[in-house]
């Protein structure tokens, strides 16, 4: 049950030039039992009365005139007896009829716990969730909800690191079982070692969002026999079973999801006598991914579907994560299956075992006439993910929808430890939110399995392979040195390339107030990419010590090979580590990964 509100809005989303938005005031308001956030909770009274829901009002739509892909969502939020509330919202594009769309890419008062009071501000980032839409009839829905009850830690898993990182990622449960979703800056976090607890300031300790590493995702999809039986519907009659198009939509709309720095790869198994194809490699051009997907019957199946091979498919995709760079970096892989395989290989113990030596976490979902659950759940519990079974084709995509929220409810939690002997410590940390509190002791960490340069940042480039001469490069930050208040790198490629700054707003590493400015060298043939802090002078002003997060994006054009844009005659990329001689002595070690 939810309470939803309307604002009619019309928006030109396109890279550089929006149109102004039409901004009316909010049309009505409507109770609808069992619409809501799509937050997979049901809420239950035990008195049988239903219960007084949140209220919201003065609802107002803005577009940034300074950085038009971003819109401004302001609101009053009130309830007669609780402090919080859980707050979504939905887009209509058809003026209110239906509502497909989720608003994804939201930052602020959002999700769980939003404190009740007036001027609340969600910041949308339009641009990431619809490029280059032409919106001229959207209304959008704010859904407003209880807050959820009391939470659990779940699944965490260690990325510790050089130079003396302590770094976990965790999901927060619900009694419900689902997972908490909300700002982790609502949170209050405190670190501690042998039981003392230590200054958040002195170590960076920073409670962040799981999806602000560089996210790894490989979808592997079943296109056996027992999934392509007309006997699961053909509505549009073209001959491919309605489970397949529903596993092959909730695909598309999962990747439609995901941020666009997310490497997503696929993979396919439809018979016994044939080893799984993989369909693409890692890339974030979504719109290739979804031309992939629609290929699959023809080019691969072929419509000849057969036996399963779905642990070789598993185990396959999971070789393509890398080795290195697991720490700064999340990974999953999400899986369609039935739990019956004959015919592979390897089997769910090699699964497991690859997977827990990549660090990726394995999602299932389950469907078929002949589900068997076990393997599916031993697959993904052991590897800190989770099972869902959808008993009907309709199923399909919530179970998805399962996955894309227990991925948003997962959270990071890093700082430096101070400690520098071989004596091992006991880490611990308390979370709390609004009087709500749990500890979570870890096991001994000892400073030396992981000693490194503090003062030494990196700095990396990562890609996805070119389409159509296009590609998108970010420029991520695994490490931030205490009192970076300024990086500057040199780019010289004969490619053509817009440079952006990722700021906090769209999952990146630097706040609003920072700039980037652009030079180009003398030569004319490379350019100088400053990032700066409103005010370089005050240390105040720095990124916070022991962050990672994008930094820049780069969209290439004219480009083959991923490999050639900072390759041939005198062309180049590096940082410029000079401007620390003042300021400490910092620097940042840069890598191209590719």
């Amino acid at each position: 049950m939810s309470r939803s509100y309307y604002i009619i809005c019309i928006f030109l989303i396109t890279a550089w030039i929006p149109a102004a938005p039409g901004i009316s005031t909010p049309t009505g308001s409507s109770r609808k039992p069992g619409a809501g956030r799509d937050l997979n909770r049901t809420i239950t009274e035990e008195t049988g009365t239903t219960p007084v829901l949140p209220s919201v009002s003065n609802v107002r739509v803005s577009q940034w005139s300074f950085d038009p892909r971003f819109v401004d969502i302001t609101y009053d939020l009130d309830h007669p007896s609780l402090p919080y509330a859980s707050i979504g919202a939905m887009l209509s594009l058809d003026g209110g009829k239906t509502f497909p769309h989720r608003i994804n890419s939201l930052l602020g008062d959002v999700n769980d716990f939003v404190p009740t009071g007036s001027g609340r501000r969600m910041i949308w980032n339009a641009f990431r969730d619809h490029p280059g839409s032409v919106m001229d009839n959207a209304v959008i829905r704010i859904l407003a909800d209880l807050p959820p009850g009391d939470f659990t830690i779940k699944n965490l898993s260690r990325n510790h690191a050089a130079p003396f990182l302590l770094d976990f990622n965790f999901f927060l449960r619900e009694q419900t079982g689902a997972s908490v979703v909300s700002n982790p800056k609502r949170f209050q976090i405190k670190a501690l070692e042998d039981g003392s607890p230590l200054d958040g300031a002195e170590t960076g300790t920073r409670l962040t969002s799981g999806i602000s590493k560089q996210v790894r995702c490989q979808l592997i999809m079943d296109y056996t026999a027992g999934m392509a039986d007309i006997a699961h519907g053909d509505q549009d009659g073209d001959g491919i079973s309605d489970a397949i198009e529903e596993m092959e939509g909730a695909c598309k709309r999962f990747i439609e999801e995901l941020r666009a720095d997310v490497l997503i790869g696929l993979y396919e198994f439809h018979r016994e006598d044939q080893s799984p194809n993989r369909v693409s490699d890692f890339t974030m051009n979504k719109s290739e991914l979804e031309d992939r997907i629609k290929a699959i019957w023809t080019d691969y199946v072929q419509s000849f579907p057969g036996g399963s091979r779905c642990w070789d498919a598993l185990h396959a995709a999971i070789g393509d994560f890398p080795g290195n760079h697991q720490y700064d970096e999340l990974r999953f892989l999400v899986f369609f299956s039935d739990g019956n395989d004959e015919s592979s290989t390897r089997t769910p113990i090699d699964i497991v075992q690859a997977a827990l030596s990549r660090n990726v976490r394995i999602y299932g979902i389950g469907f078929g006439n002949n589900l068997d659950p076990a393997p599916l759940k031993a697959i993904t519990t052991q590897t800190g993910g989770s099972c869902y079974e959808a008993g009907t084709v309709s199923g399909i995509g919530n179970a998805m929808n399962h996955i894309m929220q227990d991925i948003r409810g997962e959270f990071n939690l890093r700082w430096v430890t101070l400690k520098r002997s071989d004596m091992p410590f006991t880490p611990s940390f308390r979370i709390s939110l609004q009087g709500r509190e749990l500890e979570y002791t870890d096991l001994p960490f000892t400073p030396t399995d992981y000693q490194g340069e503090l003062l030494r940042g990196n700095l990396r480039f990562i890609g996805s392979p070119v389409k159509q001469g296009k590609t998108t490069v970010f420029l991520r930050c695994g490490y931030t040195p205490r009192y970076i208040r300024k990086i500057r790198i040199y780019v010289k490629s004969r490619y053509p390339h817009l440079v952006h700054l990722t700021r906090e707003q769209e999952g990146g590493l630097c706040p609003l107030d920072w700039q980037m400015r652009i030079r180009d060298e003398i030569d004319g043939e490379g350019e100088w990419i400053e990032v700066t802090s409103p005010n370089p002078d005050d240390i105040n002003t720095s990124l916070p010590y022991g962050a990672f997060g994008p930094l820049l994006s780069f969209d290439v054009t004219g480009l083959e090979r991923l490999s050639d844009l900072f390759l041939g005659t005198g062309e180049e990329v590096r940082v410029d580590n000079g401007i620390y001689t003042e300021t400490g002595g910092q620097s940042f070690l840069l890598e191209v990964d590719w």
